[in-house]
């Protein structure tokens, strides 16, 4: 299939066949003619090729002289492809209006997104983009992109030390950089003089000195207030200098922890769950249903944009749910017992697990939970120091 030009599609092309008569001669008063004749081929049956719409007739006054017959074998071009679909009108303006609401909707912003935040938060610089006019919804900004970079590190009050303002066609980018008042972190400055003492009982497995005069030893059991690393000092003479004992100090310890609670109260479970959609069009909601009224339930919902394209449209779709409540008495044990592993992970949060043995015990209207645990933790304290003149 012959592909036309941009100038044959516009004009039109009639592709016609000649059978019979005198080729040579046709084809000699389609020259003598002027005849805009172009792609000609002939076979065993006769002479094929294009011509103008505005020629196709005198093409077959041509063909009569020369003693053969002409047909049209195909018609191409937009004025033939117009007069098939002018019943399809229809289809010609919903294709316009589609145009013109295209052009009026690429006045507005439809996205607003931000990068290179770290502390702040995205709501808030989305927030204070709103300020200075840029949120979906909005007509673009007649400012240029520098102009609305410094509005927007003006209106976050200097918590941003540089702001770009890219708008893409509908969607707009903001890139920011925030203020490096932060230091880098440092060794904290010696304090006044101290020790460092255990603060449970324990087996040593480690002493790590950064300040100060070991104490101790690895492998030695110690108890509550024994000396780990002394902040004292002595020279040559036996002068005595203090400082602030650090270090990092682990140790092997047993550990007991007991909570206890009734075994019967008061459960909420969930009664009912009932879902309602909200549609939002920029800032208006329109509820789609209606929750019954009354009861204990906790509400929460999600929001899903329409995107389009990479592109998010005004349009939202925001599911409130709320889940209601019917309080009764249960058994407490199961919950007491999460409860009492929860408390646990806490507790052992910089601590190493090594043993642990779990026993639950009633009585009467109470129930005891206790755990009996081996452990590696860290071990010291710091216990001032009054220094003496010697």
């Amino acid at each position: 299939m012959l592909l036309l030009s941009p100038t044959s599609f516009l004009r039109g092309a009639v592709r016609f066949h000649a059978a019979g008569g005198f080729p040579a001669r046709f084809l000699n008063l389609c020259e003598s003619g002027k005849l805009r004749v172009w792609d000609l081929r002939q076979d065993e049956t006769g002479v094929s090729g294009f011509v103008s719409p505005g020629d196709y007739r005198k093409l077959r006054l041509a063909a009569k002289s020369a003693g053969m017959r002409l047909y049209s074998a195909e018609k191409r071009g937009l004025p033939f492809y117009r007069q098939r679909c002018r019943a399809r009108l229809g289809l010609f303006a919903g294709a316009a209006v589609c145009l013109l609401l295209a052009v009026f909707c690429s006045g507005f912003l439809w996205s607003v997104d931000t990068t290179g935040a770290e502390t702040l938060g995205k709501p808030e610089i989305l927030a204070a983009a709103a300020e200075i006019g840029l949120y979906p919804g909005a007509k673009k900004p007649k400012e240029r992109g520098e102009i609305l970079a410094a509005a927007l590190v003006k209106q976050l009050d200097g918590k941003l030390r540089w702001a770009a303002v890219n708008i893409i066609g509908s969607r707009v980018m903001l890139e920011v950089r925030e203020q490096s008042d932060i230091q880098p972190e440092t060794d904290p400055p010696y304090g006044d003089p101290c020790d460092l003492v255990a603060d449970f009982s324990g087996q040593l497995l480690s002493i790590e000195v950064f300040s100060g005069r070991k104490a101790n030893q690895e492998g030695n059991g110690v108890k509550t207030g024994d000396l780990l690393i002394s902040g004292v000092r002595e020279d040559r003479e036996g002068k005595r200098h203090y400082y602030e004992a650090r270090g990092v100090v682990t140790a092997l310890y047993d550990d007991v922890r007991e909570l206890c609670a009734a075994r019967t109260g008061d459960v909420k479970t969930a009664r009912a769950v009932r879902r309602v959609p909200v549609l939002r069009l920029w800032h208006l909601a329109l509820p789609l249903w209606f929750f019954p009224r009354g009861g204990d339930y906790t509400a929460f919902s999600a929001t899903r944009s329409v995107c389009l394209r990479g592109v998010v449209l005004p349009f939202s779709l925001e599911t409130k749910t709320r889940v209601y409540w019917t309080t009764q008495s249960a058994d407490c044990v199961p919950l007491l017992f999460d409860t009492f592993v929860l408390s646990q992970n806490d507790a052992y949060r910089s601590s190493l697990l090594l043993a642990g043995d779990v026993s639950l015990q009633n009585e009467g209207d109470l129930c005891r939970v206790t755990q009996r645990s081996r452990l590696i933790s860290f071990m010291g304290v710091q216990r001032p120091l009054e220094p003496k003149n010697d």
